[in-house]
């Protein structure tokens, strides 16, 4: 089966490439908005990073995906914090998929909050859904909101650069934002 035959049979599977992270997601832009300026004891932190990581599933399986980033937080008297921090996505599901991704980026919105601590744990991705045809070097943007149990989120952005595979899966996933040590 040629190429062309493939993204004629397949022709969501390219855009959806590798890591599509949850049902319905948009395509991911940067944000052209102006953030608000904190107000006192507020600070607008940003999330970025490097990720790397592996899908294996035959019938039952997993994702694995980790990396280090930086929690960006400016605060009302415009001071600048920075906290270095290890990244995970992780989840499991059905699939049939053998995956390597080598190069992830994340980043996200701006998130107003009272302590930069707050973006520091786990937050659920929910269900998500991928497909991988055999492909390196190919892009995938997308976006998806990330949120813990009392309802507090935000809306975080993939960027895929480099990765390699072939299959299918659907994994609940929860992303983790950790202090680096």
């Amino acid at each position: 089966m040629t190429f062309k035959t493939l993204t004629r049979h397949f022709p969501r599977s390219l855009a959806v490439h590798v890591f599509s992270v949850a049902v319905g997601l948009t395509p991911f832009a940067p944000a052209q908005a102006q953030t608000p300026a904190p107000t006192q004891g507020q600070y607008n932190c940003q999330l970025s990073g490097q990720m790397a990581g592996a899908s294996v599933a035959v019938g039952l399986g997993g994702q694995v995906i980790s990396g280090t980033g930086v929690v960006e937080c400016v605060d009302s008297n415009k001071q600048t914090t920075s906290i270095p921090v290890k990244l995970g996505l992780i989840g499991g599901g059905v699939g049939f998929d053998v995956t390597i991704i080598r190069n992830l980026t994340i980043r996200s919105s701006t998130v107003q909050v009272a302590n930069p601590d707050t973006l520091i744990r786990s937050f659920g991705l929910g269900a998500t859904t991928g497909a991988t045809l055999l492909a390196t070097g190919v892009s995938f943007n997308v976006a998806a909101k990330v949120s813990d149990a009392s309802g507090f989120g935000f809306d975080i952005g993939f960027a895929g650069q480099d990765a390699l595979g072939l299959g299918a899966h659907l994994y609940a996933m929860t992303f983790k934002v950790e202090r680096a040590a």
